[in-house]
């Protein structure tokens, strides 16, 4: 079951649980950088996750593509690291 996302693409229902995808629940990466930040922001919108968790929600585990996307969002000053774990910095 799919929901629209905030960020303009269709997110899956079980973003919003903290507990790990399922095998059925997993997602494709995304094909374009623009899909790859609004997934990873909206995963991020529930929690602050490491990059291993990221990428457990999709499937083939992007773990070079979380790490793109996670390190263009930090220099953005869109999120922030902390001992391995990432979260979004909220606009004040």
């Amino acid at each position: 079951m799919l929901n629209p996302s905030p960020y303009g693409t269709i997110q899956p229902f079980y973003v919003h649980r903290n507990a790990p995808p399922t095998p059925a629940e997993k997602i494709a990466w995304p094909k374009t950088m623009r899909e790859q930040i609004a997934a990873v922001r909206t995963f991020l919108s529930t929690s602050p996750q490491t990059s291993a968790q990221l990428a457990s929600r999709f499937r083939r585990s992007p773990a070079l593509g979380i790490q793109a996307v996670l390190g263009a969002l930090e220099e953005l000053g869109m999120l922030e690291e902390e001992n391995g774990t990432y979260s979004l910095i909220s606009n004040r």
